[in-house]
């Protein structure tokens, strides 16, 4: 068992904890929230886990004009955390997801300079991702229950940008992953 409680909290009680310069969310339980546009950095969210919780890039206005902003961690420790049926898994730089797992989730953006050796993805939709300058050895990926929402493109894609794929081989430049060799490139 852990040495910390688990304990549920709102989208508000982690912000305003952020905020007020709380970095240690060990074994939270974030579930059913929205987390779009959120920016969060060197923040412990060891054995934390994500529950149906969305992630998507939100417009802001700015004067007169409207720009995205887009959800992102940077520096955050995710070891040995679970994230269930997470909709576009956020853009993710220098962070640790050793042994975390992830199921039926959407995953849209890229992963930076991550470290998810022994990790586990199940189930999940891939809308050309990119792994940058990660390491994922012995990561597994398996197929299992999914949800592919209907507005996504079919077509998808896993990009390795000077990464170690599951299986070790070191990836330099771009490689580019498809299903099958009669797909069309989606980019």
């Amino acid at each position: 068992m852990s040495d910390f409680d688990m304990q549920n909290i709102t989208r508000e009680e982690l912000l305003a904890r952020y905020a007020a310069g709380e970095r240690d969310f060990r074994g939270i339980i974030l579930q059913y929230i929205s987390l779009d546009g959120v920016k969060l950095e060197e923040v412990d969210f060891t054995g934390a886990i994500f529950n149906a919780v969305s992630f998507e890039s939100v417009p802001v206005a700015i004067e007169d004009t409207y720009r995205v902003e887009q959800t992102i961690f940077t520096n955050c420790n995710f070891s040995c955390s679970e994230w269930w049926f997470c909709c576009y898994i956020p853009k993710l730089i220098g962070c640790n997801l050793q042994f975390a797992v992830m199921e039926g989730c959407c995953f849209g953006p890229k992963f930076v300079d991550c470290d998810w050796k022994n990790g586990q993805i199940i189930g999940a939709y891939f809308d050309e991702f990119i792994f940058e300058d990660c390491d994922l050895r012995n990561m597994r990926r398996s197929s299992g229950f999914h949800i592919v929402p209907e507005y996504i493109n079919q077509n998808w894609t896993i990009l390795y940008r000077n990464t170690f794929d599951e299986n070790g081989v070191f990836r330099d430049g771009i490689h580019c992953n498809l299903p099958d060799p009669d797909d069309i490139i989606p980019f």
